[in-house]
């Protein structure tokens, strides 16, 4: 529990092992980069939890203080005005990413059908929106965002790796359930990332690049990237710069989800914009006279 004059204001992300993967550094984590972005200004709160699926994720301080003196804020006072107030922090945003457990076969355990996981996700935005929910917030907004693509050949290899030789996903199964996001946040007017089509959109690019340049971008990319295939012709190609197992956000995917979320808080709710938060506790400026 956050003590009184520490309260600030949160965003929760909610979601499976992408969510929970989002504060992976190394990967430049989409969580851990909009943690970032709000840094003294909204608390993060991840909660993401691997394997996670549709069905299990069911069940202001006062005006500071200024030295007459010189304008400045009075630093120290402020710190303890701000430890004596009780401030109850407000759930300001909310996303749901929800989706890459729930697609996979249906002979798989975590397997949601496409009609029960609809359900599942506009009963998770009802617990928050519906004036008759006990769990309702005015102040709360949502941002919906779809499952990723998935790289059969990645994911496959890297399901070896660790002892699983039984299929149990695969690159068919993701689309009709980003569709079904994109149809739920049209139905109740809530934004919605399609990560889906983004990142095939992002392939498809370089792909497109790749052809037009007769080979000189994959020559490029041969000198200067030896991580990533260079063949656009290999069905891994493009998706491994995206999905660093085929699944989960390699660093690009990361970067992208992160600008997509920005972006869509920026036109959707500009008052949550970091520039329209205020800074918890006055910056240096403001104490150095």
């Amino acid at each position: 529990m956050i003590s009184k004059g520490l309260a600030r204001d949160i965003f929760i992300t909610f979601g499976d092992s992408i969510t929970e993967f989002g504060y992976q550094v190394e990967k430049d984590g989409w969580v851990s980069q909009l943690a970032n972005q709000y840094v003294r200004k909204i608390e993060v709160v991840n909660r993401g939890y691997s394997d996670e699926s549709s069905i299990a994720s069911k069940d202001e301080q006062k005006d500071s203080s200024e030295n007459a003196d010189n304008g400045k804020v009075n630093y120290e006072q402020q710190i303890l005005t701000g430890f004596e107030e009780s401030r109850t922090p407000r759930i300001r945003l909310v996303t749901i990413f929800l989706g890459t457990n729930d697609c996979s076969f249906p002979t798989w355990s975590q397997h949601v059908p496409l009609a029960e996981y609809g359900a599942n996700i506009r009963q998770m935005i009802d617990f928050l929106t519906n004036k008759e929910s006990e769990y309702y917030n005015p102040d709360v907004k949502i941002i919906l965002i779809t499952p990723p693509p998935l790289c059969d050949i990645l994911w496959e290899e890297m399901m070896a790796r660790i002892g699983f030789t039984e299929p149990h996903r695969s690159s068919q199964m993701p689309k009709p359930y980003a569709d079904e996001v994109a149809k739920i946040g049209k139905d109740y007017n809530i934004p919605v990332i399609n990560l889906w089509q983004g990142i095939e959109d992002k392939i498809q690019e370089l792909k497109n690049a790749a052809a037009n340049s007769n080979g000189s971008q994959q020559q490029q990319d041969t000198n200067t990237d030896q991580k990533y295939c260079t063949d656009v012709n290999n069905p891994r190609f493009g998706y491994d710069r995206y999905l660093c197992d085929g699944l989960h956000l390699e660093n690009l995917g990361n970067d992208f989800l992160f600008k997509s979320l920005m972006e869509t808080i920026n036109t959707n709710f500009p008052e949550l914009s970091p520039e329209n938060v205020p800074t918890f506790l006055p910056t240096w400026e403001n104490i150095i006279p």
